[in-house]
């Protein structure tokens, strides 16, 4: 008889709660559908669960909820691979303001270089905002994993009688 062990994530990549830790992806309509693939496939390959926030991907198939219907608590961290824009495509910085603010403390905040742009544009200082800016998409989960909250789940240890 066999049994099968599932792989339990490794506590840094554990959210505060000690499940594995869910991941907010905040897409725009500019973002690449591959980068956002890609992103997503990674987190998963790292036990992590994407949630995409934003109608605009949809085709990605992934859990997904509407920014107005997500708060921090559902969140470990926040991760913007694009901006939210108004109608004509420039950064919202009602909603941008409105988003940082609802999510900086309890959760962590990464945002891709090019964010960078549309935040400066709406008058945020990132560093203020708490918000960490990341090159490219690679560097994201391993600076997850230094930021999610790491549980001492074996600190102390039952030592039998010898």
């Amino acid at each position: 008889m066999s049994s099968t062990i599932r792989p339990v994530p490794p506590a840094s990549l554990r959210g505060a709660s000690g499940a594995v830790g869910t991941v907010g992806l905040v897409v725009d309509p500019e973002t690449d559908s591959w980068r956002l693939g890609s992103v997503v496939a990674e987190l998963a390959h790292a036990e992590l669960r994407p949630q995409v926030i934003g109608a605009e991907a949809e085709a990605v198939g992934i859990g997904q909820s509407a920014l107005a219907e997500t708060t921090a608590d559902q969140l470990d961290a926040l991760v913007l691979l694009g901006a939210p824009s108004d109608e004509n495509g420039d950064p919202d910085t009602g909603l941008i303001t409105l988003l940082l603010d609802g999510f900086a403390r309890p959760c962590a905040i990464l945002a891709l270089r090019e964010v960078a742009d549309s935040l400066a544009i709406a008058g945020i200082d990132e560093t203020a905002a708490g918000v960490e800016i990341l090159d490219e998409p690679a560097q994201i989960v391993p600076r997850l994993a230094d930021l999610l909250p790491q549980r001492d789940r074996w600190s102390t240890r039952r030592r039998g009688a010898r």
